[in-house]
Formats: C-alpha cells, structure tokens, sequence
C-alpha cells in the first residue's frame, strides 16, 4: 500500500506542484493499521470509551501552539509555517512507526511551563514521545501504561501521582466556593516539573493545612481520600 501526503507551504491550499511538499510511505495494510494502532496506545491515558474520538494528528499538532487565558491556541504566519512542517513529520513518524519529532517532547513542555494548560492530548503527547523513544532504543525502561501504574517505582511517575493528590486535597478543602480559584498546578507545576526537591517539601507542607481544612467541612469525604 502506498500512502502519500500533500503538505501545502502556505495557509492556502494550492494545486501547482510547485507549492506543494509530499512524503510516500509504502507499505502493507496490516503494517500500516499496526503503526495506527501503537500510536493510539502511545498517545491515549486511558482505554477509549465506545463513541470517543481518538485525536486527530492535526488536534495533536495544534496542541504545540500557546494557548491564551481562555484556552485558545494562537498562531501567527510564522508558527502556522512550523505548524505545518511539525504536522507532516508527526504524521511521517505514525505512519512508519518511527521516532516522533525531537522537537515535540521540548516544545510541549515548554508550553506547559509558559501557558501552564495541561490538557489530556498535550499530556499524551509527552506519555507517547517517551514511550516510542523508549521502546525504539531497546526497551531498556519500562513505558508507561495506559492506565494508574500502582507496580512502578519511577520518581517522576510517583511524584507525579503525589501531585495529583495534593492537588485534590486542595480542591477538597475549598469546596464548590473555591472552585474557580488558581491551584497548585496552575502555580507550581512548572517548578515541580523541573526543580522537585525545592518545590515538594513546601507542597507537602502547604497539604498539612489543606488536609486539616478538609476534615474540619468535609471529614468523611477528605478521609476516605487521605487513605488512598
């Protein structure tokens, strides 16, 4: 089977050869329905549900772009341009089955650390480059599973899922009322990203007070979650 993809050099779609960019891929059906299928478990956090869409290569590649308060992406002439050439090498890399773009992992996580919006394609985007790089230089370190690992012992995994609840015990203490109000990963998560051993020690201190809260208004609720 050969496939191939026409990426425009501009905003418009033009039909003159001259203004366009293509890559082929040859190979068989089943070949090409096996790379689908890795990239969807590289990508998904969790098993899709019946009806869930799994994200579009251009939903994944728009997810590079700033987002503003509201959520937004923004692109001018200029990202537009390096949008375009990222989506044709994201989807080289899923239709072969190869390494994704090494500018992908860098990128997202700077958007992370400049707009802070952690959305569930951005979050797969980081799961699926480390898992294929993984897998592709041997298979050496465990990938991530598609699911809550509880067997994994990997600090950035276990940090991860400590965020997560500290997080949650936050939201816990402050209620329906509190909602709307910044959390801790709206100000911390780009620090806790790079510099942990600074950052956790204050966030397990400031859950001392969170936790106190929530068992003051909530205690059946905000114990049954301290025990997990």
């Amino acid at each position: 089977m050969v496939v191939a993809r026409r990426q425009p050099s501009s905003g418009r779609q033009r039909l003159a050869i001259h203004a366009t960019k293509c890559f082929f891929n040859m190979s068989t059906l089943g070949e090409l329905l096996h790379n689908l299928q890795q990239h969807c478990r590289d990508i998904l956090l969790q098993a899709p549900e019946p009806g869930v869409k799994v994200p579009t290569l251009w939903t994944l590649a728009r997810e590079t772009l700033p987002k503003d308060k509201d959520g937004r992406a923004r692109a001018d002439a200029n990202a537009q341009k390096k949008l375009d050439k990222l989506l044709g090498d994201l989807t080289r890399a899923v239709l072969t089955g190869l390494d994704y773009p090494q500018s992908l992992l860098p990128i997202v996580l700077d958007r992370f650390r400049s707009d802070r919006r952690l959305t569930p394609a951005r979050l797969g985007l980081v799961k699926g480059c480390i898992n294929r790089h993984r897998r592709i230089a041997g298979g050496l370190e465990p990938e991530i599973a598609m699911s809550l690992d509880e067997t994994s012992n990997e600090p950035g995994y276990l940090l991860g899922r400590l965020f997560a609840l500290l997080e949650n015990m936050q939201e816990l203490s402050r209620g329906t009322a509190g909602r709307n109000q910044p959390t801790i990963r709206d100000r911390f998560i780009s620090a806790a990203s790079t510099t942990p051993l600074s950052v956790f020690p204050y966030l397990l201190n400031l859950e001392g007070a969170h936790e106190r809260k929530a068992k003051r208004d909530r205690p059946g609720i905000a114990h049954a979650r301290h025990a997990i």
